[in-house]
């Protein structure tokens, strides 16, 4: 599984640059502190990191745009994690 992190976004009005990280990574089950004791959690957890890249955009793209090329991105790299897709 595969998911991505946004590094930095920077908007000057014309451009949109952003740097953004890819990880692959697992679902694990694994004991974690909690406020009620040590439990059993399972989640998604990124094990490996896979590079970092810069974009440049031309226009003014909002968040949801950007998520949206960045899941599609993804389907290149692997199978994307759920909140991802």
């Amino acid at each position: 599984m595969v998911d991505y992190k946004f590094r930095h976004i920077i908007r000057d009005g014309k451009t949109v640059r952003c740097r953004v990280a890819f990880y692959e990574g697992a679902i694990t089950t694994e004991s974690e502190l909690t406020s009620a004791g040590n439990r059993d959690i399972t989640r998604y957890r990124r094990s490996k990191f896979l590079g970092e890249q810069d974009f440049t955009f031309l226009g003014d793209k909002t968040d949801v745009e950007l998520r949206a090329s960045f899941n599609s991105e993804l389907l290149k790299k692997g199978e994307p994690i759920a909140e991802q897709k």
